[in-house]
């Protein structure tokens, strides 16, 4: 797979979520040994661009695990991360650039849309050339919605009604895209049905104020703070999926559900049926189990539930009782010895498999 790492920008992106990770936050009350000055393990979370909200969640994650030498104890006040870890989030452009990172190991792990995790780890679209056999997952985060915006001073209320307009769809390789193909074909539009446009959500936000674009989708939790300030500066909508198409597509598409963004979430734009996904956070076959243990415990472990609550609105979403709900791929060993001692029962789904698939396995044409 040719993945390709943008570096403009990732040193000050990674700076500033090293800075987010270390300030105030201090070792668990379960692993009271004191790392030695120095013995410092640098542990990066992939996430997206700066400008959604991946990347404010990745952080919030980074705060939590992380625990640098010389903090003060969990049972003090201070975080109950792993003790010697700094997590950072470091940003990329999208879900097949940061999954083909995490398959290079060039990330230790990274935040990636369940159903587009689900084609990674079987080979299926984007992945048919090289299936990503070592991805598996710590949790289930929170749910990620297909946000359809739409101009309001546009008489556009059904998905027929965007046949001839100008849509952003987001940049090829982003999890958005993958809906996108998914989705459209069932609401009744193919790509020739509009006036496509490859263009990123902020920009995407920009063009409608400038009313060049009349509508665009984009796939995240919620609230995004682009779409949040569009609608502080002129009137949108959003497209309700309709609930047959919604059935259609979640017969075949894993790692989907029904869902509905809540009213108020954007100015004046009502609650809204849609589809949704779930943020995964994942690591490779290969990190080391005692690792993933403890990084899993850090994240559900109850002192650290303020700085869930208080960081950025996904955190509230981010629950134990959610943590193996629509996943699509096994769990991390790690991960797993963790919810059986909560007393977790794990899905079939998140059981891994045996033996462990190579990290890729490459596509071979059959023969003639």
């Amino acid at each position: 797979m040719d993945v390709r790492l943008h570096f403009a920008g990732i040193t000050r992106r990674i700076y500033v979520a090293v800075i987010f990770a270390c300030v105030g936050f201090c070792a668990p009350a379960w692993a009271q040994d004191r790392v030695p000055p120095g013995d410092v393990q640098f542990f990066r979370i992939g996430t997206g661009p700066t400008t959604g909200v991946y990347f404010p969640a990745g952080a919030l994650i980074a705060s939590v695990v992380s625990n640098p030498p010389g903090s003060r104890p969990c049972e003090r006040g201070g975080s109950c991360g792993v003790p010697g870890i700094i997590a950072v989030a470091q940003a990329t452009q999208d879900s097949v650039e940061r999954l083909g990172l995490l398959a290079d190991h060039r990330i230790e792990s990274a935040l990636v849309q369940s159903e587009v995790a689900s084609l990674a780890f079987t080979g299926k679209g984007p992945f048919s050339r090289g299936r990503l056999g070592n991805l598996r997952a710590i949790a289930t985060l929170y749910p990620e919605y297909w946000h359809v915006v739409v101009r309001a001073d546009v008489p556009i209320h059904s998905f027929a009604a965007l046949k001839g307009k100008r849509v952003g769809l987001d940049l090829d390789g982003s999890g958005t895209r993958i809906m996108d193909q998914a989705v459209l074909p069932l609401v009744g539009l193919k790509s020739s049905d509009i006036v496509a446009q490859s263009i990123a959500v902020s920009a995407a936000a920009d063009q409608m104020r400038l009313r060049r674009l009349d509508a665009f989708t984009y796939v995240s939790g919620a609230p995004v703070e682009s779409i949040q300030r569009l609608a502080e500066d002129m009137p949108i909508s959003l497209l309700s999926v309709p609930a047959a198409a919604a059935q259609r597509l979640l017969k075949t598409n894993i790692g989907l559900s029904s869902a509905e963004i809540p009213a108020g979430v954007y100015k004046s734009v009502p609650a809204t049926a849609t589809v949704a996904t779930s943020a995964l956070w994942l690591v490779s076959a290969e990190a080391d189990p005692e690792l993933v243990y403890a990084l899993t415990r850090a994240l559900w472990h109850q002192n650290n539930r303020r700085l869930l609550d208080g960081g950025h609105p996904v955190g509230k979403s981010m629950r134990l009782e959610t943590a193996l709900s629509g996943l699509t791929i096994p769990l991390h060993p790690g991960a797993e010895r963790y919810y059986r001692e909560m007393g977790y029962p794990i899905p079939t789904a998140a059981l891994a498999p045996t033996p462990t698939p190579p990290l890729i396995v490459p596509h071979t044409p059959p023969s003639r």
